[in-house]
Formats: C-alpha cells, sequence, structure tokens
C-alpha cells in the first residue's frame, strides 16, 4: 500500500505508478531505519541509495519527460526528505 502518503509532481510528467513505487520503497525504508529530516539532508541521500533501483527508475522517467538532471535530482531528493518529514523523522 501507499501508507497514505502523498508526493507532489515535484519535475517533469513522471508517471504515477513510478512516483508511487519511489515513494512506497521510501516510506518503508524510512519508518524501518534511523533516519532524520534535520540533519542536513544526509538521511534523505541514505534513504535514496536504500531505494536505489526504484529511485533510478524515476529519474529516468524524469529525464524521458524532458526535466533536466538538476531537476530531476532536486524532485528525487525532495521526495526522500518529505518522506521524512510526514513520518515526523
Amino acid at each position: 500500500g501507499s501508507f497514505g502518503m502523498t508526493w507532489p509532481a515535484l519535475a517533469g510528467d513522471v508517471p504515477d505508478a513510478i512516483i508511487r513505487t519511489y515513494g512506497n520503497c521510501l516510506t518503508a525504508k524510512a519508518k524501518s531505519g534511523d533516519y532524520s529530516s534535520f540533519d542536513g539532508g544526509k538521511s534523505a541521500l541514505r534513504l535514496m541509495a536504500q531505494c536505489l533501483e526504484e529511485w533510478q527508475a524515476y529519474t529516468n522517467a524524469c529525464l524521458h519527460s524532458g526535466s533536466l538532471d538538476f531537476q530531476c535530482n532536486a524532485a528525487s531528493s525532495a521526495m526522500a526528505q518529505i518522506t521524512l518529514k510526514q513520518l515526523g523523522k
């Protein structure tokens, strides 16, 4: 399930299924790991690395939609940070 999480459309025209798959992975890993949204993004990067396959699929879809590399990186990072915030980490 999606754990009731929502993620804004942050960059490009990424299919909902890819956003959900990446977001659900972030949520599952964040719930079981020692992460904080207050460490300057270090936890967000560690969290993204735990969802490497989903992160790559998101980034590929984002780039394919015409967004630039930095936009896709910012969007995927923001999703990780948003996940931590929504979980109260």
